[in-house]
């Protein structure tokens, strides 16, 4: 592959521009390329910084060296089929055209003048497939070939929602097994998170480093980002550039940047596994993998220089986001995954909320609750609903949750979740009685929210029917609300009120993640919540521990006490039904959403539903303690 790409390939675009491939410009590439020749890996995993020419190395050259020196059809995989033409526009295309290959481009058809480039069938009989991580399973299912080269493979890391397959990436290595002992993978990305799949396959292969030799202690080592010395104490972006160098991880002197670049033709490959004498014999036993799992950073990219990756990094870390900047610095230039600053959520578990359950029980209200809150979250034949009581600082009980029936198979669905919810209105409207009051002391929910993400007629008219009832406006005491997010099912982000939007900010909801928006057409207020926000703030509040005491401090959450506490075990599963991941989107970065791992989630939707109205209410995280009760 090394002699082909050297032999064929002229840049058509960059400082060198017009001028033929050459793995002398960037030494790291001789190494890739040598892996690739030693016939000991099956699957390529390359991870390095952008500008330094990682997809043309690792996705192109490789895609061209099978299309036309092997004359194999390859697929090539990428996030989403609109990044197909841009690929091939943009990065594929140039490259042919400066080939002797470009005869064998299709005069008519996929990658033709116009034509679709999904499939593109050349004159010497190989094609060349685009998949992605949309569309069918069936559009992936009927394709097979012994080559595989997929882009921005971390965008490749999800399934389709209805998808009774695994995540796309996956979907597309299995087009390869009829060929199990010949076929070759190759996947490239910028690193993301450490739960990122090139990261995963990264470290899963080889693990593999890049070393070389110090001229001063003749010792072999492999530079990173905190051996980019001189910047640090800079007052200024010139100061910073000028003082910058590296110095040896082993003896700490410094290094030039000619010494660099000397330094960088000799580099090596070691295996996780493996050590390196100052002989230069290798020792040790690799990882038993058949994954090549290549990695290099800034220091070994001749496009750069210390001084101006020490200017980089006095401007990142002057940056007003700096936490922004330190994740680009990370991925982009350092080639490592992003780490959040704060730190990570444990994940909730079953037995977690089972210990949260305390008095009094079912049905009745601490006598510290200042505002009682219900929300609903709408089935074919099940409405799941919740009722939460709230002292002003945020401190939070479950005083109780259930189901009402729906009678659709009887009544049809719109006219069963009528029925259904004003039973369950009804119910509501006889109040819960207050720990320690007086008998008849009552409360009732200050506000209800019904998710109409599902059925929105029916419970648009449910809605205006109690506002109607009660004498009161279409925002008041029953709302209807809609869960925007990267976990619902349309993976819309949530997008706060603007002034061209139309919507009505509801009082003291400003920066609150939910806001409401008139629907004229319906005659009815609608709330829109950050159901991404929510989630996470109402596993926050299960996540606070106990105190030494045993009690619960201010800002937790408890349950209802029951006899026995595993008679909590559904709703138990329900709130742990999904977790809180990141993933990387190519087109945005670094992206938290909320993932489901059982596919009853009901009570969990109806709880973040019933926080959100909890805020509207007035509750906040302050520091006033509620009183025992």
């Amino acid at each position: 592959m090394r002699e082909f790409a050297e032999s064929e390939l002229v840049l058509p675009d960059g400082p060198f521009k017009g001028q033929r491939f050459k793995t002398s410009r960037q030494p790291f590439a001789a190494l890739w390329f040598d892996a690739f020749e030693s016939g000991q890996f099956e699957r390529y995993a390359a991870v390095g910084p952008t500008q330094t020419g990682k997809t043309l190395m690792c996705a192109i050259i490789p895609l061209l060296y099978f299309l036309f020196e092997l004359d194999e059809t390859t697929i090539f995989g990428v996030p989403h089929m609109l990044m197909a033409r841009d690929k091939w526009e943009r990065d594929i295309k140039p490259v042919l055209e400066k080939t002797r290959y470009i005869d064998l481009m299709p005069s008519r058809g996929g990658g033709s003048r116009g034509g679709s480039v999904e499939t593109i069938n050349f004159e010497n009989g190989a094609a060349l497939r685009f998949m992605s991580g949309g569309g069918d399973d069936q559009t992936v299912a009927g394709f097979t070939a012994r080559c595989l080269v997929a882009t921005e493979v971390d965008g490749l890391a999800k399934s389709k929602k209805r998808s009774a397959e695994t995540i796309r990436i996956k979907q597309l290595e299995a087009r390869t097994r009829a060929y199990p002992e010949t076929r070759q993978i190759f996947l490239e990305c910028t690193a993301s998170t450490e739960v990122g799949q090139i990261w995963k396959n990264y470290t899963s292969g080889t693990e593999s480093r890049i070393v070389i030799r110090c001229p001063k202690c003749r010792g072999f080592v492999s530079p990173e980002r905190e051996h980019l010395t001189g910047w640090q104490v800079a007052e200024d972006e010139e100061t910073a550039r000028e003082l910058a160098r590296f110095e040896c991880p082993s003896c700490s002197k410094p290094w030039s940047e000619s010494e660099r670049h000397e330094m960088l033709e000799d580099s090596r490959l070691l295996h996780d596994g493996e050590t390196i004498g100052k002989r230069g014999g290798i020792s040790g036993t690799r990882k038993r993998t058949r994954t090549l799992g290549f990695r290099w950073n800034s220091f070994h990219s001749r496009f750069t220089s210390a001084g101006a990756l020490g200017a980089q990094e006095y401007l990142a870390r002057a940056d007003d986001d700096e936490e922004n900047a330190e994740k680009e610095m990370r991925q982009f230039v350092w080639s490592r995954p992003w780490k959040p600053a704060i730190e990570e959520i444990v994940p909730l578990d079953i037995a977690a909320v089972y210990d949260r359950s305390c008095k009094p029980g079912r049905g009745i209200v601490p006598n510290w609750c200042e505002r009682l809150t219900a929300a609903v979250d709408c089935g074919k034949y099940i409405c799941h609903w919740v009722v939460v009581g709230w002292a002003l600082d945020g401190t939070s009980h479950v005083v109780d949750y259930g189901v009402e029936d729906v009678p659709s198979s009887d009544l049809g669905i719109e006219r069963g979740l009528l029925v259904a919810l004003r039973s369950l209105r009804d119910w509501l409207e006889l109040g819960f009685a207050v720990a320690g009051a007086t008998e008849g002391t009552r409360m009732i929910p200050d506000q209800v929210w019904v998710d109409c993400g599902w059925k929105p007629g029916p419970i648009y008219e449910f809605c205006r029917e109690a506002a109607k009832d009660s004498g009161q406006g279409s925002y008041e005491r029953f709302r209807p609300s809609r869960g925007r997010g990267r976990s619902q099912s349309r993976r819309e982000r949530y997008r706060g009120p603007t002034r061209t939007t139309g919507s009505r900010v509801l009082a003291g909801a400003e920066g609150a993640n939910y806001h409401g928006v008139i629907l004229e057409n319906e005659r009815i207020g609608e709330v829109q919540v950050s159901s991404d926000h929510w989630k996470t703030w109402v596993h926050g509040r299960l996540s606070v521990p106990p105190g030494k005491d045993g009690k619960y401090p201010r800002g937790a959450m408890t349950i209802f006490e029951a006899p026995h506490r595993v008679e909590h075990t559904s709703f138990a599963k329900h709130l742990t039904s999904e977790r809180e991941v990141e993933e990387f989107d190519p087109a945005v970065g670094t992206v938290t959403r909320w993932e489901k791992r059982r596919e009853a989630n009901h009570w969990f939707d109806a709880l973040y539903n019933a926080a959100a109205a909890g805020h509207l209410c007035g509750v906040r995280l302050l520091s006033s303690k509620p009183e025992e009760g």
